[in-house]
């Protein structure tokens, strides 16, 4: 896929209008957990003896506030500059430090930091000073939106999983699974989800399926694979060769540069990210949103790059998370449950800390009516106004679609020459190809830019989502946003 393609996501808040006429509307019920909970309690909640699918996430649900993505990124960076045996050596001493120095050679450091910067410096700064710090103020997130559409946030997390992608044909993929598998192992006291959560998931329901999905690429679910007992992992995923990953056709001005040994095949990249997540589980479950199929989606909601799981699942539950999901949904979602629960860690359990699992406070029926209901008007007038946006938009979406498309069949064909060939001929080819993806980015532009008319209506959803999941927070006794 080349990107977002709205006029085949339906399910986004404002672009959907329900038999009723409305286009918004709020959950049937948010429970939130007052005092911490371990895995096994939450689970007795959100799981019935009919639940089908248990999905869940894994950077910042299987750990707490952990991406392992990004560590990896900077394990490979320290890889290249001190090798696998020095680290596998430090493991133990570097704790859960993110930066390591060898002390005793003073070139090997500099290796670091050199590559370090180089790989991270831009993509890093760009990512932390927008989708961090930036996204938090309204000014910053607007301008963002305006600039890249309706998901700038999915724009710029890719920024990063496409970079560390750049990184990794660098290294053999053995040693990125060792260091993978080291980063378990360094990061286990911030685990709340173990293995034997799963073993006694999986025996107390076994017609439940448990499937892990992350955006993050494959090789970081290699722990879980082997680890867990879980049915099914789906990962961000690129062709191997010889040992290695191959360097994504999607050459970026921040880190496409140089002269890949090999570059993917555009159709064997297959991201795994936002609403694709829920597209890769309907390919294998076509059952998946049948309306007696109950569904349940667990994750941290981190920057809530997770919230269109509230447009598919009967049920979700943020976990540990920054930003939980907003009790105003889609007209077309059949998200029915909310929870909302800070889940203990390895290192909490073992210090004593005990879970409580009947501290619930839960707001359903007119008591969450009265709460909700001035929120989801305000909701409901600003995606009235973007459907307006979107219908008028909708021709010029669709031909940009057909065009990102035909690009993406241009770029596969330089990039099969790019691969067949040697000496000028490659140059050529892999001219063509930044041609091609510079074409590419300013259609994405070209993209946003039509969608800019919807902006002002989708912050306003926005905006009354958040207001209500406060609203909702307030309620149910926790400061809000906490």
């Amino acid at each position: 896929m080349t990107g977002l393609d709205i006029a085949r996501k339906p399910r986004t808040p404002g672009l959907c209008q329900g038999p009723d006429g409305r286009f918004m509307r709020r959950v049937d019920r948010v429970v939130v957990a007052a005092r911490p909970l371990d895995f096994r309690s939450l689970i007795c909640h959100v799981i019935r003896p009919d639940t089908r699918y248990l999905v869940l996430d894994l950077d910042g649900t299987f750990h707490k506030g952990l991406n392992l993505g990004v560590l990896l990124g900077w394990e490979i960076s320290a890889l290249q500059a001190y090798g696998l045996d020095f680290l596998l050596r430090a493991e133990e001493r570097r704790g859960r430090g993110k930066v390591v120095w060898n002390r005793r050679d003073a070139r090997a450091r500099l290796r670091y930091v050199s590559r370090g910067l180089t790989r991270w410096a831009g993509p890093g700064t760009l990512y932390y000073a927008l989708a961090r710090a930036g996204w938090k103020h309204d000014t910053v997130r607007h301008a963002l939106g305006r600039r890249l559409g309706p998901f700038a946030m999915d724009r710029m997390l890719s920024i990063m999983r496409l970079n560390l992608m750049h990184h990794m044909p660098q290294v053999p993929l053995h040693e990125i699974r060792e260091l993978s598998a080291s980063l378990w192992r360094r990061y286990a006291g911030l685990q709340v989800i173990e293995p034997g959560d799963i073993a006694w998931l999986r025996e107390r329901f076994p017609n439940l399926v448990i499937a892990v999905s992350s955006a993050s690429p494959d090789v970081c679910l290699d722990v879980v694979r082997e680890k867990f007992p879980v049915h099914e992992v789906y990962s961000t995923e690129i062709e191997v060769r010889n040992g290695r990953t191959s360097t994504p056709h999607l050459l970026h001005p921040l880190f496409g540069r140089g002269r890949p040994e090999r570059i993917a095949p555009p159709r064997t990249l297959r991201p795994n990210a936002g609403h694709l997540k829920i597209s890769r589980l309907l390919e294998a479950h076509p059952d998946f949103q049948d309306p007696d199929v109950h569904t349940v989606g667990i994750t941290d909601t981190k920057h809530g790059e997770d919230h269109a799981f509230a447009e598919y699942f009967k049920c979700v539950a943020d976990i540990n998370s920054p930003d939980p999901f907003f009790p105003l949904v889609s007209a077309a979602s059949p998200l029915a449950d909310i929870y909302s629960a800070r889940l203990l860690t390895r290192d909490e359990k073992q210090a004593g800390q005990a879970s409580d699992g009947n501290a619930l406070r839960r707001l359903a029926g007119d008591e969450l009516e009265g709460i909700l209901c001035s929120d989801l008007d305000r909701a409901e007038r600003g995606a009235a106004q973007t459907y307006s946006e979107y219908r008028a938009a909708r021709r010029g979406l669709e031909q940009m679609e057909s065009l990102l498309a035909e690009l993406e069949e241009i770029a596969a064909r330089n990039v099969d020459a790019y691969n067949q060939a040697a000496g000028p001929v490659r140059s050529r080819a892999l001219e063509n190809l930044r041609n091609t993806m510079d074409r590419t980015y300013q259609a994405q532009n070209l993209r946003a830019e039509i969608c800019r008319p919807m902006m002002p209506g989708l912050f306003h959803v926005e905006e009354a989502c958040v207001a209500a999941r406060q609203s909702v927070r307030r309620a149910a006794g926790r400061e809000a946003g906490s």
